[in-house]
């Protein structure tokens, strides 16, 4: 919790809901200030934060920083949260996950959101986002 929102954060919104945006962080009014939140889905943003990377999955680009995936809209000129695209593949898990032990397998959650370790032909440590 934060008593208040870093300088030039932008008011946004989704699902009704008010939120404040600012270098890859989301914010939502609660008693006493302001909490850090998992990106909203369907959530607008006019610009990526510092060091989004681009992905091609499924005919689509994607843009990922931090565990948030985005698509570009270009009628409106911005970028908008969406779910983690399943089957995508991410060099590390995003901040804050959690390990989780499913039927005997190690899977790694968060928000809602859910990646399972998987190896690269070059033998490295990925992470694929799946469905639970």
């Amino acid at each position: 919790l934060v008593d208040t929102l870093p300088a030039g954060s932008l008011a946004v919104s989704a699902g009704g809901n008010a939120y404040h945006y600012h270098g890859g962080r989301y914010y939502a009014a609660r008693a006493g200030g302001y909490a850090v939140v998992a990106p909203p889905i369907g959530c607008r943003i006019p610009l990526l934060p510092p060091g989004s990377t681009r992905h091609w999955w499924r005919n689509r680009w994607y843009w990922y920083h931090g565990g948030c995936y985005y698509n570009y809209w270009d009628d409106t000129d911005d970028y908008e949260v969406v779910e983690a695209p399943v089957g995508a593949i991410v060099d590390e898990l995003p901040e804050g996950a959690e390990k989780v032990v499913v039927d005997g397998k190690t899977y790694w959650k968060v928000g809602d959101t859910w990646y399972r370790p998987v190896y690269s032909m070059g033998g490295e440590l990925k992470y694929e986002v799946v469905k639970l």
